[in-house]
């Protein structure tokens, strides 16, 4: 992060209960935030703000249990194009990614490889 080189993807993965969606909301505040220092996010800007309060419009998370299919894997596919409205980075925290259907998991890794 430091040296502001990101992956497209990243997969925190690990039994529950062990912080992983909170790791990555961690690392979108610290890649977005507008005063970071040397890759710590200072959870003071609005960027930070509105990452923890879930406000806003570039961190999605999605809770892929109760949003399981191909549709909305395409919705998704469909709103990545677009640059991010208030951040330097998009960021889609798709938890619970295991409950996804094949053919959205399939779908998921389709839009992986055309990145």
């Amino acid at each position: 992060i430091s040296k502001g080189k990101q992956s497209h993807a990243y997969i925190f993965s690990g039994p529950r209960g062990t912080g992983k969606t909170s790791i990555a909301k961690v690392f979108a505040k610290a890649i977005n935030c507008l005063n970071s220092d040397d890759g710590e996010p200072c959870n003071e800007c609005a960027i930070c703000k509105g990452i923890t309060q879930g406000t806003n419009n570039d961190v999605i998370e999605i809770d892929a249990a109760s949003n399981n299919g191909v549709d909305e894997i395409r919705n998704i596919r469909d709103k990545v194009k677009y640059a991010p409205s208030e951040s330097k980075y998009k960021v889609y925290i798709i938890d619970e990614v295991h409950m996804l259907t094949t053919g959205a998991f399939n779908a998921l890794l389709r839009s992986e490889e055309h990145t």
